[in-house]
C-alpha cells in the first residue's frame, strides 16, 4: 500500500460517527494520522448539517487559496443525506458555494463529498455483512452497531472500493456508497 505522505486533509464532518469512519478510511488508504485535520460540528449548538453547509464555502475558499502553491492538500466533507437523495444534499453544498460567490467544484479539485443515505450507520451496517435498503430504512439503531470496529469496517470499504474500481462491484452495494467511490477518485486512489 502506498503512503500518502505529506497530503494534508481537512475533514469537515457533522458528527463523531462520520469522523471516525472517514478518518479510518483515509488511514486505510495510506494517509498519515498527523496529516488529517478534523473540523466537526459542535454538539448542542443547532443543526450539525447546517453547520457543515455554512462552513463548507470557507473551507473551499481556504483550500483554493492554498492549492496554488501547495498541491498536496485535500478536503473531505462528511454529511448525511437523511431523507433526501445524495444528489440533493450535494446540490445544497453547491448552492452554499454559489451563495458565497464561489464556483462549484472542478473535477481536478481534491474535494470529496461523503454522503451516506440517511446516516453513516447505513454503511456501517452494510459493511458488517448485513443487507440494507437505504431508500427505505434508517439503520441508526441496528443491532450490529453495538461494538463498531471502525478499522475493520474501513478496510472492508477500501476492499469494496478497489473491487468497484476494477469493474467488479458487489451487486448489493448501496447507491450512496457508489457515489462516495466516485468521489474518492478525485484523490487518485
Amino acid at each position: 500500500m502506498s503512503t500518502r505522505r505529506g497530503v494534508r486533509v481537512v475533514l469537515l464532518v457533522e458528527d463523531e460517527a462520520l469522523e471516525c469512519f472517514v478518518r479510518r478510511v483515509l488511514l486505510a488508504f495510506g494517509f498519515r494520522r498527523r496529516d488529517i485535520y478534523v473540523k466537526r460540528a459542535p454538539k448542542g449548538q443547532g443543526s450539525a448539517k447546517a453547520w457543515v453547509t455554512r462552513n463548507y464555502p470557507e473551507e473551499v475558499r481556504t483550500h483554493r487559496s492554498k492549492a496554488g502553491y501547495q498541491e498536496n492538500i485535500a478536503l473531505v466533507v462528511g454529511i448525511d443525506a437523511d431523507e433526501k437523495a445524495v444528489e440533493d444534499r450535494a446540490r445544497e453544498l453547491d448552492a452554499a458555494l454559489e451563495g458565497a460567490g464561489l464556483k462549484k467544484r472542478d473535477l481536478g479539485e481534491k474535494f470529496c463529498l461523503v454522503i451516506p443515505k440517511w446516516n453513516i450507520e447505513t454503511w456501517l451496517v452494510y459493511l458488517t455483512g448485513f443487507d440494507v435498503q437505504e431508500d427505505l430504512d434508517d439503520y441508526k439503531n441496528h443491532r450490529s452497531l453495538k461494538n463498531v470496529d471502525y478499522a475493520t469496517i474501513a478496510d472492508e470499504f477500501v476492499l469494496r472500493y478497489r473491487s468497484w474500481k476494477q469493474g467488479k462491484p458487489v451487486e448489493t452495494t448501496p447507491r450512496s456508497m457508489i457515489s462516495a467511490f466516485e468521489e474518492m477518485q478525485r484523490f487518485g486512489l
